[in-house]
């Protein structure tokens, strides 16, 4: 078993302080079981057991999986400043486009009509999106009901 190295334990400490900063902020922040998750784990558990040392698993697999994360944010970070007018995009901001639009008032039309819907088509195209632009800014009230299934997203919300 490789020794751990203790600067990239410290870097590991500092940006889950940073973050749990951020998220008592009220701000976008990475919690500690999504950063596992993105590092291939399922859950944040190694993280803890990595930065306590009682981490039984590959080591060097781990410093490399974070070194590279690390390495990857700080480049990101990097061209951000550069790029000053060239901001990313929201992973899940709603962009209209001609078929999420045709999406959202097929939905609304379901939900005036009182009646059942049934879009699909190519991935991609903006199903999901609309349909969650469609329930984001409404009430929840019994009644009529949406199961929107993506590739990532299972929501059951009231729409009426």
């Amino acid at each position: 078993m490789s020794e751990m190295n203790e600067a990239v334990r410290t870097q590991l400490r500092e940006f889950l302080d940073a973050e749990n900063v951020k998220r008592d902020q009220n701000k976008p922040h990475v919690s500690q079981a999504a950063l596992g998750k993105t590092l291939g784990y399922t859950s944040g558990s190694p993280l803890s057991q990595y930065l306590s040392g009682t981490w039984r698993g590959n080591i060097t697999e781990m410093e490399e999986k974070l070194t590279n994360y690390f390495t990857f944010a700080e480049r990101k970070e990097a061209f951000a400043e550069k790029s000053g007018e060239l901001q990313p995009i929201d992973r899940f901001a709603y962009l209209p486009t001609s078929i999420s639009k045709r999406v959202y008032e097929a939905i609304e039309y379901c939900r005036l009509m009182k009646g059942i819907s049934v879009l699909h088509g190519d991935a991609g195209i903006g199903k999901t999106m609309a349909a969650m632009k469609y329930i984001g800014p409404r009430p929840l009230r019994s009644g009529a009901y949406c199961l929107i299934l993506g590739k990532q997203i299972c929501l059951w919300e009231a729409i009426t």
